[in-house]
């Protein structure tokens, strides 16, 4: 994701949920690193895709998060709500073991 997120990137954070969510996908890593801003509508599609992946036994992170939209984080507290981590490989090893739909594959030969 990236630049500014207000309501019509809300709209596309909706849509790309839902997609993942109708395809099985029960762990998603937002990475937020070229994010700059997110507006009322951003933060509450963002709190309705947690939600949402939650009542389905899924996980939604938070990945490097930028200074500014973690300010935003904290004044409203919603920084407790998710779980945001700042390294990718970190993130993705601590999904719940009990949601991965299959065995993680095996590393491609180099």
């Amino acid at each position: 994701m990236a630049g500014l997120y207000w309501a019509t990137g809300a709209l596309d954070l909706r849509d790309l949920v839902h997609k993942l969510v109708s395809e099985g996908n029960k762990k998603i890593l937002l990475n937020l690193r070229n994010v700059e801003y997110i507006d009322s509508s951003g933060l509450g599609e963002l709190v309705s895709s947690l939600t949402n992946m939650r009542s389905q036994g899924g996980e939604l992170k938070l990945l490097n998060v930028t200074k500014r939209v973690h300010a935003l984080l904290q004044i409203t507290k919603l920084y407790t709500v998710f779980d945001i981590t700042y390294d990718e490989a970190t993130s993705v090893k601590s999904f719940s073991p009990a949601i991965w739909l299959s065995p993680l594959p095996a590393p491609s030969p180099a």
